[in-house]
C-alpha cells in the first residue's frame, strides 16, 4: 500500500444507510472478494495521513473487519449527519476530511488524489464531478466549514441529503480537471453550505466551557471526575491518573457511565475528540467541560501520568 501523499487530511467512509432498496447492508457486499467498506477504507488509508474512520453502520461488523468505527451522532439525518460527525471527529487533528460513501467500488487513490491536488489552494468543499453531476459522496470537506457564518449560506439545496443531494449548490464549480472518476469541482464554503446543514450545525454547536490542564490538576485533586474518550491503546500508553475510559465511539451507548449530576471533565489527546464528546454530552443534559490541549498538554506540562492496563 502506498504511503500518504498529503498531510493534515483525515478520511471517513459513510456506512450508515439503511440499504432498503438492496435488502441487505451494502457496506458488506463483496466486490472481487473484498467488502465494499474495506475497499473504500483502503483507498483512503493509502492517501490520507490522519487516519480513517467508518461512520455509522454495523459497528461490530465493521470492527470485525479491522476498521475503526465511529457512531453517527446524527442518525436520521442521512449522509449530512455522517459528514458532520466526521468533521467533528477530526476537528483539532487535521484541516480537511475526505468523505466517501461505502458503495463506491471505483473510488481510487487517483480519484481521491484529484481532490487533494487543490486542497491547499482553495478553502472550499472540493467535489468530484461525473457526467456533469457533482458527487457529494466523493468529496473533501474543510473542517473550517463548521465555523462559517450560517447567515452567509446561499444555497437552497442540500448537498448531502434527501432527493436534492445530486443537484448540488447554486454556485457553479470554479475549477475542473479531467482526472479520476470525472472532473473536480470546487465551491466556496458559503456556497456549498446549505440551510439544512447550518440548521444541523446550530443544533449541534452547544456552548462548551473549557479549562486548561493546570486547572484540571486542581479540580482532580478536589475529587472531580475525568472521562477519557481516546482509544484503549492510547489510554494504556499514557493517561491522566484516575480517568474513566469511554472511547468516543461508545459515548452514546454508555451514558450511564458518566455523571448525571455535577460537573465532570472530558479529555482526549489534544482536545478535538473531547470537544465533540462534551458537546454531545451537554446536549444530553450532562455538565461536561472540555480539557483544552488534552493529554498531550498534560504530559508537556510535566504533570503525573499513569500507563499500562489498569488493574
Amino acid at each position: 500500500m502506498a504511503g500518504p501523499l498529503h498531510g493534515s487530511v483525515g478520511g471517513a467512509v459513510l456506512a450508515g444507510g439503511s440499504s432498503r432498496r438492496m435488502g441487505r447492508d451494502k457496506a458488506f457486499l463483496k466486490v472481487d472478494g473484498t467488502p465494499l467498506v474495506s475497499s473504500v477504507a483502503g483507498v483512503l488509508d493509502a492517501v490520507v495521513d490522519a487516519g480513517v474512520v467508518v461512520v455509522g453502520g454495523d459497528v461490530d461488523g465493521i470492527r470485525n473487519l479491522g476498521l475503526r468505527s465511529v457512531p453517527d451522532l446524527h442518525p436520521g439525518h442521512g449522509p449530512l449527519g455522517g459528514i458532520l460527525t466526521a468533521l467533528r471527529h477530526f476537528g483539532g487533528h487535521c484541516d480537511h476530511v475526505v468523505v466517501l460513501s461505502c458503495d463506491l467500488p471505483k473510488a481510487s487513490e487517483a480519484s481521491v488524489g484529484a481532490l487533494l491536488d487543490v486542497v491547499d489552494e482553495v478553502p472550499a468543499v472540493i467535489v468530484a464531478v461525473l457526467e456533469g453531476r457533482r458527487q457529494w459522496m466523493h468529496a473533501c470537506w474543510p473542517v473550517s466549514a463548521l465555523g462559517v457564518d450560517p447567515r452567509r449560506a446561499r444555497s437552497s439545496t442540500d448537498p448531502a441529503g434527501g432527493r436534492g443531494g445530486r443537484s448540488g449548490p447554486t454556485l457553479p464549480a470554479r475549477r475542473g480537471q479531467p482526472r479520476g472518476p470525472g472532473r473536480v469541482g470546487t465551491g466556496r464554503p458559503v456556497g456549498c453550505a446549505t440551510a439544512g446543514m447550518w440548521n444541523l450545525i446550530r443544533e449541534w454547536n452547544v456552548d462548551v466551557p473549557e479549562i486548561d490542564v493546570d486547572e484540571l490538576e486542581g479540580r482532580l485533586a478536589a475529587g472531580a471526575t475525568l472521562v477519557d474518550v481516546r482509544e484503549p491503546d492510547e489510554y494504556d500508553e499514557v493517561r491522566v491518573p484516575g480517568g474513566i475510559l469511554v472511547p468516543l465511539q461508545s459515548v452514546p451507548d454508555r451514558l450511564d457511565e458518566v455523571p448525571a449530576d455535577g460537573t465532570f471533565y472530558v479529555i482526549c489527546a489534544k482536545g478535538g475528540r473531547s470537544m465533540a464528546a462534551a458537546e454531545f454530552l451537554r446536549g444530553e443534559g450532562r455538565d461536561a467541560v472540555n480539557v483544552a490541549g488534552g493529554t498531550t498538554a498534560w504530559v508537556d506540562a510535566g504533570l503525573p501520568t499513569e500507563s499500562g492496563s489498569p488493574a
